[in-house]
């Protein structure tokens, strides 16, 4: 009886014993327009460009705004600008770690 026993307490403390921790998956950080002011600029007008980051695991360290037209447009959350270009733009915001 007793080697019956010993099989059976060595594979229930081996599996007590055993404690599987999978790490949570990184989750990337997203970014927010909080608002564009004016909507539509006269040439030369100053531009307010608000925005922010969140990130569920970390913390945002850079932000990143980009026009179709003008490219690259600053690496803050909040910015003004009064030099975009004439024309309708496409205005990416991202943000990062």
């Amino acid at each position: 009886m007793k080697r019956l026993i010993f099989p059976i307490l060595v594979i229930l403390m081996m599996t007590a014993g055993c404690t599987c921790v999978t790490p949570a998956a990184n989750q990337p950080p997203t970014a927010y327009i909080d608002s564009i002011s004016p909507a539509e600029a006269s040439p030369g007008e100053t531009v307010a460009f608000k925005g922010h980051g969140t990130d569920p695991d970390g913390t945002v360290v850079a932000y990143r705004w980009r026009s179709s037209i003008d490219g690259d447009l600053s690496a803050m959350a909040t910015f003004d600008i009064p030099s975009l270009s004439a024309g309708e733009h496409i205005i990416i915001s991202q943000s990062s770690r």
